[in-house]
């Protein structure tokens, strides 16, 4: 952009009562959004029994154990390799340590496992070519659309209805994506609302669906996967495949720690959608706020759709034709 960020034209609402309205709010749900945002980063603590209750502070161990310090080397026997897999870090001995002496309170199961048992589906995502980007105002999910748990806000690619349609994906509020395909973005992961419905997803995500909800809340699967000791298990399966970084099937192989108290399990879960709920809300909130700005009241629900398929729309200017010579014998 440069400098044509000085051009932009600020609509300043007159009212100075307005305006102290306005800056109070949002100054109140970007404080109560960031709040949010430091709850999402102790559950995955919490989950894997590192702390009791979000009101106490990690421990600086804990966080110390997920910081990858490398490794002098190590033995491992011919008959331990795993399917011709020969990198090192896929059998990281501190990694295995760290998952074998685990605490009782939790019960270890990979999600191989749970998809064999029925608790869990799975599905890979779909590719639309380049070209159909931009052609419509259907969402069209990649893997950097997720961030903090949640689909951003503002997708960056989008097609038309009848894309869509041609493609239709099985999508429902509860699943859950994982990204397959990336690098520092591998096994970063998010759960759909009943906003996230309509849309499409990329080939390098995985879409986990919790099919035995007696078995396994939604919510409680979303915080199993960003435990540190999941995501260091995430680390360490991930290889190179052509010029891109994937977990390919070994996502299956990880192994989740889930707390054997219920009562534990089902307070994480309820947390846990209390704040992706709570901070879509406020998300749609700021949206609002815009529009009040711009002396927009009443705002529907309708109104925000409105706004979501404009942000996606893409403007295609055609230049005018040029105009003809009196010489070209027309």
């Amino acid at each position: 952009m440069g400098d044509r960020f000085k051009e932009i034209v600020l609509p300043l609402p007159r009212d100075r009562k307005v305006a102290a309205r306005v800056t109070a709010e949002v100054k109140e749900l970007t404080t109560e959004r960031s709040r949010l945002r430091d709850k999402i980063r102790k559950i995955p603590y919490w989950v894997q029994g590192d702390i009791a209750t979000l009101d106490e502070p990690v421990p600086d161990e804990a966080v110390t154990e997920v910081v990858e310090h490398g490794n002098p080397g190590f033995a491992r026997s011919l008959s331990s390799i795993n399917r011709g897999v020969f990198i090192p870090k896929y059998y990281d001995p501190e990694l295995d340590a760290a998952v074998r002496r685990y605490p009782r309170s939790h019960r270890i199961v990979s999600i191989a496992k749970l998809v064999k048992e029925g608790v869990l589906s799975w599905e890979n995502g779909i590719e639309v070519g380049k070209m159909a980007y931009g052609t419509g105002i259907i969402p069209f999910v990649r893997t950097s659309d997720i961030s903090n748990w949640e689909l951003k806000g503002d997708p960056k690619q989008a097609v038309s209805e009848e894309i869509y349609a041609e493609n239709v994906q099985d999508v429902q509020a509860g699943d859950v994506f994982v990204v397959r395909d990336g690098t520092y973005l591998v096994g970063t992961s998010c759960i759909l609302t009943e906003k996230d419905t309509k849309i499409l997803y990329c080939g390098g995500l995985y879409k986990l669906r919790v099919e035995n909800r007696e078995e396994m809340d939604p919510y409680l699967l979303l915080a199993l996967l960003n435990a540190p000791i999941v995501r260091r298990q995430m680390r360490s399966k991930q290889f190179t495949r052509d010029i891109i970084d994937t977990l390919g099937k070994r996502l299956f192989e990880v192994l989740l720690p889930v707390p054997k108290d219920v009562d534990l399990a089902t307070r994480i879960a309820k947390e846990t959608r209390t704040v992706i709920e709570t901070r879509a809300k406020l998300r749609d909130r700021t949206k609002q706020i815009a529009l009040e700005v711009e002396g927009i009241e009443s705002v529907t629900e309708e109104d925000l759709e409105a706004i979501d398929k404009v942000d996606r729309c893409v403007v295609i200017a055609v230049p005018p034709r040029p105009e003809q010579s009196v010489d070209d014998g027309h």
